[in-house]
This record gives C-alpha cells, structure tokens and sequence, in this order.
C-alpha cells in the first residue's frame, strides 16, 4: 500500500489540543503496518514538526525556592557546623514524604543552609533524629549503592528542567552522583570531583559538603537561577522525603524541582584537569608476561558548557570481567561498557530509540577479516589495540547539548600456519586500522521539557569496507509534559564500495505518563538492509512492529502493599515478506510491601506464528509453537543485616515438546556496617525441541539439495555468582567477584525439517556427537584506594578459566553440581596481577 499526502497545512497560533493529536495518533495506528514506507515515515516527520509550533511548558505551580548565602569565609568541610557562615546563612525545611505515605510530612525534621563562594557551592544539611542508635551508616565504596540512612542534594545549574547532578552523602560518609538527563533518566557513571564529611551526635546526624563549579557546566549571568532539590531516606523506617515533593503521578524528576536563588557575580570556571597514569601488568598463563605503561587523560573546560577529554597512551582495560553466558540464539549478546573512559558522559550519545553508538565496538575482539579454513589459527588477539580517543561535550547557552567522539584502533593480525602442515607459520591481518567517529546533538525547546536531536556515526577503515549512520530523533511533550509524542528516523550505510547495503529504520511513540493510567502505543519499521552494528548495536532488521501498554497505579497503602502496579500489553510483528512473526500479550503485577520487601509476577502468552531467526545462519523460516511463560520476583527489606530475592521463572509450548524452568536465589549478608557478601547461585534446565544445528548441501545430479538440521536439545545452566566487600574507610575497600559457570547440553535426536515455514521433521543421523560439556570461571580480587579525590590507586588479582570438553560421554553430561563448580577452579586459565595509579592534577 501506498500513502500520499498533498495540501497546506496552517498552523493556529493557539496550543493543540490533547484530542487533536489522539485523533491524529488514530489515523496512525489503524493503517496497515505493510504501509510504513518512505512517504509515510515523512508524514510522520511533517507532523511532528507541526506540533512543535503549539506545544505549551508549564513550570510546576508548587515549586519551593532556597536562598544561597554569600561567602566570606568558607567553612572547613568536616561535618562540624560551628563555621560562622552556617549561624547566619538562611534555614530551609518544610520536607515531605514520597516513601511510605507520599505527601505527608516528615517525621524527623531536616534543614538545610546554601552558601556560595568564588570556586564552590557549600552545603549543610542536619538529619535531626529523636532516635539517633536507630541511624543506619552503613559504609560502602563510592558510587556503590546500600540501604542506609542518606541525603541527597540535586542541582540543575542550566535551569532546562531537564538535566542536572546529584550528590549523595550516606551517615557513614560514603560518596555516590551522577547526572539527569532527559528529565526522568539518572546515570550514576558520572564522576565528579567534589568533598563531604558526616558526623553523627545525639540530635542526629549532620552533612556538609563542597561542590566545585568546575564539577558542573551553567553559563555566565549577573545572576542565577538554578534547579534545586533535597532528599533525605531514613533507612529504618523505610521513609524517603523531599524538600520538593517528587510526586509519583507527575511524569519527570527534574521538572519537579525546587528552585536556589541568591546566587550572583560568579564566572564558571575554565577548567584544566590533566590525569596521568602508570600501570605494571603480569599475566601468568603457562609463560610469563610483563609489561608496564603509563599515559594521560586531559579534561579542558573550553567555556562554561563546553569540556574536552582527550587521552595520550590510553588503558581502556574494565577491571571486571563479562560474566559467562550460554548464548545458541542467531543473535550476539549484549554487554554493557565498564570502561571509565567511555562510560563517564555518555548519556550525550544516547537519547534516541535505538543504539548507534556502542562504544564497546571500540577496542572489540578482532575478526572482521575471516580467517579461510586452509588455515589452523596457533594464536590471536583478544581485543583491539586502541591507539587513542578523544571526546568533546557541552551545552550552549542556546540550550544545545552536543557531543563528539573519535577513536583510533590499530591494525591486528593472527599466527597462523597451512591446516595440512605444508608451510611456515606467519601473519594473517584479521582487523584493519580503523577510525571511528561519532557526534550528537540534542535541542533543547519550549523551557527544556522537549527536545529535538540529530546523531551521525562513521567506521572508518584503512581497506575499502566503510560504514554510516545517521538519526534524527524527537521528543515532544506537551500538557504538563503528561503526553509524549517521540520518535527516531535512522537510515545507515555498510558494505565495500562494491557492495553497498542501504537500510532505513522509522520510529513513532504516543504516550501518557503520569497519573493513575499511563499508556503507550508504538509503531516501528526496520528494512531488510539495515546495518548499525560496526560502531551501534541492533539484534535484527527486516522487522515492522505494533506494541501498546497499558499501566494503572495504586500508590496508596492497600491491605500488606505500600502501593501496587498493574500493566498489560501486547504486540505484534511481521517481516517484510509478511511473515507474521509474532503475536504476545503480557500481564504483569508490582508491588512494595510495607515490610520494604517487593514483589512482581509476570504472565505472557506467545501465540503460534513463524521464526525466521535460522534465516541468519543460511536457514529457513520454522514455524513457532504458542508458549505459555511465566516469572516472578520476591525481595526482602534490604535494610535487614540479612535479606533473601528470588526469580523462579517457567515457560513451556503447547504441547509440552518444549519448556523452560530457572531459578535463582539471593542472600545479602551485612554482618558489620562495613561488611557485604552477596551469593547468588542460579539453576536454570530447558528442552528445546526444535534447536538449530546446521545445514547441509548435499551434492545431486541436480546441483545440490540443502539439508536443515535440527535437534532436540535438553540443557542444564548453573551459576553461582558470589560478591564480597570489605570496607575500611569511605576511600578504601577491597571487593571481590567469584562467577563459577556450568553449562550442559544433551542432543537426544537430530532431525530435518520438511518445508520451509512448517514444524514437520523427519529423523537424521547426523554422525558427529555434538553434546556439549563447557566450564567457567571468572574471579576479580580488587583493592580500590582513592587517597585524594580524584586520584585511586588499583591492585587487582584476576583469574579466567575454561573448559570446553571433546567426545563428551554419558558422566560428562551428568551435572553433579559440587563436582562441576569445583572443577571450574582447577581448569587451565590465565592469572593476570595489575597494578593502576591515576593522579588528579588541577591546573
């Protein structure tokens, strides 16, 4: 089907009505999915662009305002508040809660002083307490969360009601911040500079804290207005309140703040941070090796919004390691970034529907080339050789957030030698050179609860193989930011010069937020040739999907509930041949308790439709079997020395031929307030009854006859994941992460399929054994010291070992779960010891 649209459109100068767009949404909606095509997808960019014209902001009536106090001298930060400055500076309260009766005052009283010299912001906050033995100072590493009693102070410098920072101080003097984005989004990767201390007395406890302009970006102005707000939790009573009331049935966090006045005749600072590093590393694997590096991190304070991080030798290295995974699906699993380099800030290249930059595709195991089966590989890299990076961000005083980012990886090559031993061993190139580059740019409009956005990505490689992306994405609100018009159009670019592929996604999202009812209706179209994976990552194009959600809210204490949500859903998807490929509905229950604990049960239903995944792996579209699905999650109060979780999940086919069941269990043990182990062992056996193998040509008088091989595969998982952490100070901690990882896999029956799009197979015998017995074990042992902010230094121990068994006979597919874990420990593996120091220098 084809949709063309011819006419004018006139625009009143009046705000659209909530109807008008639900009527327009309509129209969407109930067109057929096979018309998402180009002029469609530009109907959907005209009229977004339409509504941009109309869209009213309204700044929440209720707001408090603070008054920052001028300094003449500032206090000495020790959680003593005798400073002069804090006996005149103004006194704020008035806090209420959101936890457990939102709106309701406060229990304990709290009150806080602003004040404000040439380089920083002070803060004091006093946590009075009528039961100061019930405080909960719990002592944690920074930015590692725990249930404890804490307060929390946010800051929107820009004033756009849609990004800011946090700082938070818990009893025990332990840090943790981070960044808003998008009004409602907390990133809790940033890493500012900045300093607190604590104190507990017999009137409570108390916070003092200093925030350097330079660990936030505002622009130059006689005088400022910025967003504020000031959380407190009182662990014990499972009570969390605010300054400004964070109401639940209100849309954004951000947009809810409060407002800090006073401030005036400042300038931002132009900031110059330089971090250098040094780093001695031995890897024990049956040979030694030792090797040591040094390099720096550049941070620059271009302008007041503007900030440049460059490095020079860089150590991209994570210091925990993936955890192990059993993956037999056509698609690659996804891991989040762990890298200080590319974590810090990132939020910039995020802010549309779909990921065009991963950044874990920098520095990837090498492999673009393939190695030709003439080959036997002896030995190979495990990632890319970043030669260096460098990473621009800001926001203008026009309200502009933009980001840019290159990196360069060096060319890698294999040892390999001739499969048949006819020749010398030698250098096979797997990866090119290859530069990447991405640059993002986000508008902020109408007071920041709207924006508009534009990203562009290039791979760039030294052979002729290249690849683009492009996105323009809009998030538009209007009514009190209660309603959302979103979407995304991407359009990508892969291939060699002689094969170019050319793709296309289109995205578009009504939704309602706040209040009792919340809805979502969704429309999305990926064509065939759609490509972001050389710098994004995408599981799959060739793909038009329908998806509505339906969420109601009952945040009232209700019999055993502190408050309870309900959500159903539903979605449908086709590919472009229009296969349906998908048809699911879902039924899904949370609740708090009033104990702290929490409680959440899912119910799905996929009903029968058609599974072109295999299609990936040069196989055919299978017909899939209706299943039935169903999980749960159950917590305790985490503020308890000792807390439990568990995840039982089953799901099973019509017809019982394949099922699934998995559970995992938790324990959190606190011993001492300094003192944390966590151990989650996890059980998980399924039967797929129709697992792809592989396909064979078979050579015929004809030319060749394909042979698409399946199996009926039972498999057994089983995880023990274990955490520790001791920490001596709020600065110095040691934690370790031990993951011994079993994964079982017993093919009963190898069959062929019939016909393309059927489930009728017929028995093959295969003749190989492809029973599969694999062994795991990834450890960290980390001492973290930061001996002055910003500056840490590492000491790690860590440990990868595997085991893949040949031949596998009946005992090896017998689990035996204190046998196989304790294998795991003595497998052959590597022992890597490091040591890291990095030194912040203002200058």
């Amino acid at each position: 089907m084809r949709i063309e649209l011819t006419g004018q459109f006139r625009v009143a100068p009046q705000p659209m009505k909530v109807s008008d767009i639900a009527f327009g949404l309509m129209w969407i909606l109930f067109v057929s999915p096979y018309s998402i095509r180009g002029p469609m997808l530009r109907l959907l960019l005209i009229c977004c662009t339409l509504i941009t014209f109309s869209i009213p902001c309204l700044a929440n009536p209720d707001s408090p305002t603070a008054m920052a106090a001028r300094l003449v001298t500032a206090p000495t930060i020790d959680g003593d508040l005798s400073d002069a400055i804090w006996r005149t500076a103004p006194q704020h309260e008035g806090f209420r809660q959101s936890d457990p009766v939102e709106g309701n005052a406060a229990s304990e009283r709290t009150l806080f002083q602003i004040a404000y010299g040439e380089e920083a912001l002070f803060v004091a906050i006093r946590s009075l307490d009528r039961d100061p033995e019930g405080i909960v100072a719990r002592l944690t590493r920074r930015d590692e969360g725990v249930e404890s009693d804490w307060i929390a102070i946010s800051l929107d410098p820009h004033h756009d009601r849609q990004s800011g920072y946090w700082f938070k101080v818990y009893a025990s003097g332990s840090l943790q911040d981070g960044v808003y984005s998008a009004d409602r989004d907390v990133d809790s990767s940033w890493d500012g500079i900045w300093e607190a201390a604590t104190a507990i007395d017999d009137s409570g406890w108390v916070a003092e804290l200093r925030i350097p302009y330079h660990a936030l970006r505002f622009s130059p102005r006689e005088q400022y207005t910025w967003g504020l707000n000031v959380e407190r939790r009182i662990s014990r009573k499972h009570e969390t309140v605010h300054w400004s009331l964070m109401r639940r049935d209100q849309p954004g966090l951000v947009s809810q703040f409060g407002q800090l006045q006073g401030i005036r005749e400042i300038e931002p600072p132009l900031h110059l941070e330089l971090i250098p590093y040094g780093m001695g590393r031995a890897i024990f694997d049956g040979d030694s090796d030792w090797s040591a590096a040094s390099g720096a991190d550049l941070r620059y304070g271009i302008s007041s919004g503007v900030s440049l991080y460059g490095t020079v030798n860089p150590d991209f290295g994570q210091v925990e390691a993936d955890p192990a995974t059993l993956n037999l699906t056509a698609f690659e699993d996804f891991f989040e970034e762990q890298r200080p380099f590319f974590v810090e800030g990132a939020s910039i290249f995020s802010g549309n529907d779909f990921q065009l930059f991963h950044s874990r595709r920098i520095g990837r195991r090498p492999g673009l080339i393939d190695i030709p089966d003439s080959l036997e590989v002896l030995d190979g890299p495990e990632s890319t050789t970043i030669l260096g990076a460098v990473k621009l961000t800001g926001k203008t005083q026009g309200k502009m957030s933009f980001g840019l980012l290159g990196a360069l990886t060096d060319e890698e090559a294999a040892r390999v030698t001739p499969a048949d031993g006819s020749g010398r061993s030698r250098n096979f190139r797997v990866e090119p050179r290859t530069g990447y580059f991405v640059a993002r740019a986000q508008q902020d409009l109408f007071d920041g609860t709207s924006t508009v956005g534009a990203i562009v990505t290039t791979t760039q490689r030294d052979a002729s193989y290249s690849a683009y992306t492009g996105a323009l994405d809009w998030d538009l609100k209007f009514d009190e930011d209660r309603y959302g018009l979103s979407g995304t159009v991407v359009g990508s670019q892969t291939g060699t010069a002689a094969d170019r592929r050319r793709g296309y996604i289109g995205h578009i999202e009504f939704d309602k937020k706040g209040g009792w009812l919340e809805a979502e209706t969704l429309v999305r179209a990926l064509s065939r040739d759609v490509d972001l994976n050389d710098l994004g990552f995408l599981r799959r194009g060739d793909l038009i999907e329908w998806s509505n959600t339906v969420k109601g809210f009952h945040h009232d204490a209700a019999g055993p509930f502190l408050r309870w949500d309900l959500a159903i859903d539903g979605d449908v998807a086709w590919n472009y041949d229009g296969t349906r490929l998908s048809t699911s509905s879902r039924l899904a229950f949370w609740a708090d308790s009033r104990s702290g604990g929490q409680f959440h049960v899912h119910l799905g239903r996929e009903f029968a439709a058609m599974d072109d995944s295999d299609v990936r792996r040069d196989g055919p579209v299978i017909e899939q079997l209706a299943e039935s699905w169903a999980h749960s999650y159950i917590s305790t109060d985490e503020g308890r020395a000792v807390s439990f979780t568990m995840r039982p999940e089953i799901r099973r086919t019509d017809g019982g031929d394949s099922w699934g069941r998995s559970l995992t269990v938790g324990m959190q043990y606190r011993p001492l307030p300094s003192v944390w182990l966590a151990v989650e062992p996890s059980y998980e056996t399924r039967r797929n009854d129709a697992q792809w193998v592989e396909r064979i040509d078979e050579i015929t008088a004809d030319g060749t006859a394909p042979h698409f091989i399946y199996g009926e595969l039972e498999s057994r998982i089983l995880d023990f994941s274990t955490r520790a952490r001791v920490s001596f100070t709020p600065d110095l901690s040691v934690e370790l992460y031990l993951q011994p990882f079993v994964a079982i896999g017993d093919y009963r029956r190898f069959k062929e399929l019939t016909g393309a799009e059927t489930y009728d197979f017929r028995t093959y015998d295969l003749g190989e054994n492809r029973d599969f017995h694999r062994r795991s074990l990834k450890s960290n042992l980390v001492l973290r010291w930061e001996f002055q902010p910003g500056s840490q230094l590492y000491l790690v121990w860590s440990q990868s070992r595997s085991a893949s068994l040949e031949d596998v006979d009946e005992s090896d597919l017998e689990l035996r779960p204190l046998r196989r874990l304790s294998s795991a420990f003595s497998d052959g593996g590597a022992n890597v010891l490091l040591t890291k120091i990095n030194y912040w220098l203002p200058l």
